[in-house]
């Protein structure tokens, strides 16, 4: 299916000045880190485009390995740029060819980088949206220039990783153009590549031309808001939950505290211990696949092949784990044995017969409840009178013979 509009990435340009206004430290060190790796200059480069122009140079980009120089066509005429004259061209000179070239690296994968986000199990997830706010910032900065990505927004793909590590204090700058070179060329071998680095190509397209042609596409700067330095808040709610009003704990609802607080204790124990495990799964996997790789390369050459072995299924160390959690959680939920109403004696019966029946729906019980009957008007109690020995009744026959 042929895309709406053409495969291009709509990059975005650094406004230094506005985030020196801004005055924010972690933006403040971020602007440093730049400065240092000699990326200041290059991401805040602004220069329009126009789209169609770009979509000819990316539909006939062919790359001559013997030369190191690109070829393209624009407007049915053949043109060509090689390395060095590109790295001019951008005012990138003698010095950043001095620097390591990244795409001769292996891609890190981000727990292998920890120090770049806020805890080891972050690092795991591998999400830009953890990352620290000094580190957000320059990625941000990268995914905008120099490493355009459409996609994703929080995912650190390729050699994102790569390009952050160079940005720690033990990080050492790297070649600029070999990294944008090496792009363009990725973008010829992967179909689903939309074309980066929009404006620098423009401005070589005209440079090499000599020809201005009128752009439709306005480069855009990159405004981003401070960002706190506090760790990512906890996941929300589940929906549908409500804050109940505060009252007085009562015993039960102590027990029932502390028992959450224990399930959650041992929920952030689990998650800790599966992050581990799986990042030792994933460095397992990866040196399997690097030994297999030297394998088939000593193959090739005739080499002997060292000892190589498949690695075994990993079961789920937390089945047994989540069973019993998902055991207790029934239990904790599972609904209270409905009190057994008592059977209710004839005279209770006959007395509450004469009573007004309740509302339909409405359940009276004997053991909670009783009935009373509404007292009369001028009603008094009086005192109840001692109980007289009444002799027993005299026979008939002998009163008469008593007269």
């Amino acid at each position: 299916m042929r895309k709406s509009r053409a495969p291009i990435v709509h990059c975005k340009y650094v406004d230094w000045k506005y985030y020196e206004n801004m005055k924010d430290p972690f933006f403040n060190e971020a602007m440093e880190k730049c400065k240092e790796m000699g990326l200041y200059d290059i991401m805040g480069f602004r220069f329009d485009w126009n789209e169609e122009i770009l979509a000819q140079f990316h539909s006939s980009l062919y790359y001559d390995e013997n030369e190191i120089a690109f070829y393209w066509t624009t407007e049915g005429a053949k043109y060509g740029v090689d390395y060095m004259t590109f790295s001019r061209l951008l005012g990138l000179g003698t010095e950043d060819e001095k620097r390591d070239p990244i795409y001769v690296e292996e891609q890190l994968k981000s727990y292998q980088v920890p120090t770049l986000f806020y805890n080891p199990i972050c690092a795991q997830e591998g999400k830009a949206n953890h990352l620290l706010p000094v580190y957000y910032a320059v990625n941000q900065f990268f995914r905008a220039t120099i490493d355009a990505k459409d996609g994703d927004p929080v995912a650190l793909r390729y050699y994102a990783v790569n390009l952050l590590a160079r940005t720690l204090p033990s990080g050492r700058p790297f070649c600029i153009m070999d990294f944008i070179w090496n792009e363009l060329r990725r973008t010829m071998i992967e179909a689903k590549k939309s074309l980066p680095a929009a404006p620098y190509i423009m401005y070589m397209i005209e440079r090499v031309t000599k020809v201005t042609f009128p752009k439709t596409v306005k480069h855009a700067p990159l405004h981003l808001r401070a960002r706190s330095g506090d760790a990512p808040p906890p996941p929300p709610a589940p929906a549908g939950a409500t804050r109940n009003p505060r009252h007085d704990p009562t015993p039960s609802s102590v027990c029932a505290s502390s028992s959450s607080r224990h399930r959650h204790h041992d929920s952030f124990v689990k998650r800790a211990l599966r992050s581990l495990f799986g990042m030792c799964r994933n460095i397992a996997n990866d040196v399997h696949e690097n030994t297999r790789s030297i394998n088939e390369i000593r193959g090739h050459l005739g080499l002997p092949l060292d000892p190589h072995r498949e690695l075994p299924d990993f079961d789920d160390s937390f089945a047994e784990w989540d069973a019993a959690d998902e055991a207790s959680i029934a239990a904790t939920h599972a609904p209270l044995p409905r009190a057994r109403r008592q059977p209710r004696s004839p005279r209770r019966r006959a007395s509450s017969s004469s009573c007004r029946a309740p509302p339909s729906g409405q359940e009276i019980f004997d053991e909670e409840e009783e009935t009373e009957e509404d007292e009369p008007i001028g009603y008094r109690e009086h005192p109840t009178p001692m109980k007289m020995r009444i002799p027993p009744r005299m026979p008939l026959k002998m009163k008469m013979m008593s007269r």
